[in-house]
């Protein structure tokens, strides 16, 4: 299959010699091809749409409309609407379970009540505080 006594290097030799001697240049005519190619690929580039435009400077609806689109349109936002309704769903009434992981991953075995409506300890009667 192959001859590994047979050393084809230096019959090679004198033709990488001969292609380093001669280095090919591109003909002008190509790189005009080139570049035309290229702005015509350059041209096919759609500019800004008028709704990308709008919302810079538009109203409330084509900016919510923008951040819409770059947020991924519907597939992404039922995500993020599901992510956010089961972390309210967490934080309002973690389960029981929550209570014995809680001081594990703060390291405090302590439960730290934050009131969401500080007004409401006023209305409370002092025993209960």
């Amino acid at each position: 299959m192959t001859d590994a006594g047979k050393n084809d290097a230096p019959a090679l030799g004198a033709f990488f010699a001969a292609a380093k001697a001669r280095a090919p240049q591109p003909d002008t005519a190509l790189f005009a091809r080139v570049m035309a190619d290229a702005d015509a690929v350059q041209a096919g580039f759609a500019p800004a749409s008028a709704a990308t435009s709008e919302a810079r400077g538009g109203t409330l609806r084509a900016r919510l409309d923008l951040i819409w689109h770059a947020l991924g349109g519907w597939p992404s936002m039922a995500g993020l609407s599901a992510a956010t309704v089961a972390g309210i769903w967490l934080g309002v009434s973690p389960p029981t379970a929550l209570g014995t992981v809680a001081p594990l991953l703060t390291g405090r075995a302590e439960t730290v009540v934050i009131d969401a409506e500080p007004v409401t300890a006023y209305l409370l009667p002092e025993e209960a505080m």
